[in-house]
């Protein structure tokens, strides 16, 4: 099976939440993208998607689409998985996590996932204006699949700051329940 660009998961997504008339409005022009296009054409076309998106779409439907596109690694999951399943507690599974997952801090029971270095996607990492913060829930969607994964549980993540929108960091943050703490 062929793996889909990242313009295919959002071509996907919108199919899947809105008619076909605003989903066309919204992928124009990205026919002409192509995996060789620079990084500052497909940085362009994103930063202009996504403006289309927040013109069109109620926030709720942008974080779902924008979730759905998001990077899927299985092997990433599953070692995250085993670390956590080896550790004694949620502080120890952060510990040995070290940096697989960006840095991590813990504050009671809230779990920050921090981005330090710019941002990992090559759609967007090159931009020079910002871009709005739709574009950033297909990280945290990223972010959710990964420690959902680890911890086997829905779990709630919330967007706080994103590089391309002009913060200095990506932070994410995400909500540990009383078993997730308790772990022993």
């Amino acid at each position: 099976m062929k793996k889909m660009s990242w313009v295919e998961k959002l071509d996907k997504s919108l199919e899947l939440a809105v008619s076909d008339e605003i989903r066309t409005k919204i992928i124009e022009g990205s026919e002409s993208l192509k995996s060789s296009s620079g990084p500052a054409t497909k940085a362009r076309w994103v930063k202009a998607a996504m403006e289309r998106m927040d013109s069109m779409l109620d926030v709720q439907t942008r974080v779902e689409v924008m979730e759905r596109c998001s990077c899927d690694f299985e092997v990433r999951k599953k070692e995250a998985r085993k670390i956590y399943e080896s550790s004694k507690n949620i502080d120890e599974f952060i510990e040995k996590l070290g940096n697989r997952c960006n840095k991590l801090v813990r504050e009671g029971n809230i779990l920050y996932n921090i981005k330090i270095h710019g941002c990992d996607c090559g759609w967007v990492r090159s931009t020079k204006t910002p871009i709005s913060s739709t574009f950033c829930h297909c990280a945290k969607g990223y972010i959710v699949k990964y420690f959902e994964a680890v911890f086997q549980r829905p779990l709630k993540v919330e967007l706080l700051q994103a590089v391309i929108c002009g913060d200095e960091v990506c932070k994410f943050a995400i909500y540990l329940d009383d078993e997730i703490m308790g772990k022993s």
